[in-house]
């Protein structure tokens, strides 16, 4: 008796494992989902002359002039030219060839024009929305970093352009969910639930704030 007990025990261990195992990649992409979905809801309540400062202002440049396989050349090769301004005559000229693909298209006008709109990075720091933004998340600085830093180590330009640019919220997700992986490949479960508790904790924190200064903004 004693010894089917333990043979019981341990196939039930053997389960909660297995079943453990089976439900992970599941809870991830949950997690990945909600996380993706409050890093939306900060990065949208940015000022408005954020979004109107390089590379920011690009965002909708993609957005409203780039058609079809324009499109996806524009996506893939927008977060290259943040990391290389060495590549910004050839991304110019990929805008450009999206501005010429509009004629006849109900964005041309904005697109021909949409220079006038951008703001200097000079005058953008000096925005009081801009410094009320700044002090909000220079809370969780360090951490922010480290966040950017995973980003651009695991997810692929495409991704990296939906985050910057809100532009796709599957990307996101899929850029969280390889993020949230590695955590849990590296660091094991129990330091992968501090650390997703940390990301929500931090996320929640500043959009609270944010959405007191800036609710119009909000998506």
């Amino acid at each position: 008796m004693h010894r089917i007990l333990i043979a019981l025990s341990c196939i039930i261990f053997v389960i909660g494992i297995n079943g453990a195992s089976i439900e992970l990649p599941y809870l991830i992409d949950e997690d990945a989902i909600e996380m993706a979905g409050l890093m939306e809801k900060c990065w949208s309540l940015k000022p408005a002359a954020l979004q109107q400062m390089k590379p920011l202002a690009y965002c909708k440049v993609i957005d409203k002039c780039c058609l079809d396989e324009h499109y996806v050349q524009a996506t893939s090769r927008f977060f290259p030219f943040l990391k290389d301004r060495n590549t910004e005559t050839r991304f110019n000229e990929l805008i450009g060839t999206c501005i010429n693909s509009t004629a006849h298209h109900k964005a041309d006008q904005w697109c021909q024009t949409f220079r006038s709109e951008i703001t200097e990075r000079w005058e953008a720091r000096a925005n009081p929305d801009v410094k009320q933004f700044s002090m909000v998340i220079a809370k969780y600085r360090r951490e922010l970093m480290q966040l950017f830093n995973a980003i651009n180590s695991v997810c692929n330009d495409e991704e990296i352009h939906a985050v910057i640019c809100l532009s796709n919220k599957k990307l996101m997700a899929t850029c969280a969910g390889k993020i949230l992986r590695k955590v849990n490949d590296d660091n094991g479960y129990e330091v992968y639930q501090k650390i997703i508790v940390q990301y929500k904790t931090m996320f929640i924190d500043v959009h609270q704030k944010l959405s007191t200064m800036f609710k119009s903004n909000e998506i």
